[in-house]
């Protein structure tokens, strides 16, 4: 994390950028809060998500924990979603 702040500082007259806590498996399944905490804690201004269903397997809980982030940060949410039929159209 601190060479990714390092390097966007060097560029910060050439770039915009948004950094995004992201778990690649799910936030659950990859027990990684205390990761995405730590993530916000660091710089990270965006709590990021992906199928709360399919690869959570706990719509509420997974999308609850997410809210406490981004509540606990005040930050914003991207949430990825590859839900399918009717469960993707809902969420």
């Amino acid at each position: 994390m601190e060479r990714v702040l390092k390097a966007l500082e060097d560029y910060n007259d050439k770039i915009d950028y948004e950094l995004v806590a992201f778990q690649q498996h799910g936030l659950l399944r990859s027990n990684s809060i205390s990761f995405m905490k730590d993530a916000m804690r660091n710089g990270v201004r965006i709590v990021g998500g992906l199928d709360p269903a399919t690869i959570d397997d706990d719509i509420n809980k997974s999308i609850d924990e997410m809210m406490n982030i981004a509540v606990e940060f005040n930050s914003d949410i991207d949430i990825h979603l590859h839900e399918r039929g009717t469960l993707g159209a809902m969420l």
